[in-house]
């Protein structure tokens, strides 16, 4: 009798689980879907087929990444669970492995393109500042600067995908230090697969190196675009009457947006850092755990695309243009300098 009521509290703590399982990943999935696979795309062809919404290819790349970077963490789940009773995730070792070496490279992607944006509109608004009424420097080489802009993130995300694709296939081995056949280092998480080097310590510290060092790297350029952001915010709010005149009714908004995505993007980079504080903490599954880790870092990332959309998407000129079908046209990669906004030259009171 009590061999039975032990194995129905066991299948009731399953089903319980299972069903907790359930709810992230459909809230999961369905984040980086709707954010990054409808609304971000849909946004990108607004911008290249609209003339009403001149955006440029810096920022049309940082759409690119995000987008990159749901469908890289939605891949598993996309499959569906192997088991739907346990809800486990069992993919082939190869399948695995690609996952966990892409996943590493969109950090390095997305934090630099994400920075790329903010770096062009410093450039921007402080060449406005200086030079307002003629064309400058940074006019004539603004195309040299969105090439490095465009290209470093790519970089970066091939350096991270390659080292550790590299790094993770060697064949991984069981606590016991036995060799697991056709196996490597990448082990499925909750949602998506990550590279767990072989260690011998109870901590998962030691295994998670490869991990850590992709969010180390993805942190440190969060908190030099945030202080660069904080930078533009500031000149931004004292230099309002001047961009007034090149960005009308727009400081403020432009203001309000810089501080809400950098206010957003804080609170990711600080789950991110408890990730390399305690990354015991990321295995553990159930956002209705009384664990404050517990499927919050990934719920929190994978609303990154659809805060962006909303965000960016947001605009008077994007709206303006949805409402209207006659500014529909092909016009890609428009020549535009800022990456956000339509910044023009007021050229109506220059011959005053």
């Amino acid at each position: 009798m009590s061999n039975s009521n032990s194995n129905g509290q066991a299948k009731s703590v399953i089903q319980h689980f299972s069903r907790i399982q359930r709810l992230d990943e459909s809230a999961f999935l369905g984040l980086q879907v709707t954010g990054g696979q409808i609304l971000l795309p849909l946004l990108v062809l607004t911008t290249i087929f609209s003339r009403k919404v001149p955006r440029s290819p810096v920022f049309i790349n940082f759409c690119i990444s995000w987008i990159v970077s749901s469908v890289v963490y939605s891949l598993l789940v996309y499959r569906g669970r192997s088991d739907p009773a346990n809800l486990s995730l069992d993919p082939s070792p190869q399948e695995c492995l690609i996952q966990a070496s892409l996943i590493n490279g969109v950090q390095a992607l997305t934090s630099c393109a994400t920075i790329g944006l903010v770096i062009q509109l410093f450039v921007v608004i402080r060449n406005t500042h200086r030079d307002p009424n003629g064309e400058s420097k940074f006019d004539r080489n603004r195309h040299a600067l969105n090439y490095i802009l465009l290209f470093v993130p790519f970089f970066a995300f091939l350096v991270f995908s390659i080292v550790s694709a590299v790094l993770g296939s060697p064949s991984a081995y069981n606590t016991d230090g036995i060799l697991i056949p056709n196996s490597n280092l990448a082990l499925p998480g909750i949602f998506y697969c990550i590279i767990l080097f072989n260690t011998d310590t109870e901590s998962l510290a030691s295994g998670l190196s490869l991990v850590r060092a992709s969010f180390i790297f993805a942190s440190t350029v969060s908190l030099l675009s945030l202080g660069l952001e904080v930078t533009i915010a500031i000149f931004v709010f004292r230099k309002r009457s001047l961009l007034r005149r090149f960005v009308p009714n727009g400081w403020l908004s432009l203001l309000a947006r810089i501080v809400a995505f950098s206010i957003y993007r804080l609170i990711a980079l600080g789950l991110n850092l408890a990730v390399i504080v305690a990354p015991n903490e990321i295995f553990l599954t159930g956002i209705s755990s009384n664990n404050l880790f517990n499927g919050v870092i990934d719920l929190v990332q994978a609303a990154i695309p659809l805060v962006a959309f909303l965000i960016f998407a947001s605009e008077k000129d994007v709206w303006s243009a949805w409402r209207s079908t006659e500014s529909w046209t092909w016009t890609p990669w428009k020549d535009v300098s800022d990456p956000k906004l339509d910044v023009k030259r007021d050229t109506s009171n220059d011959s005053s």
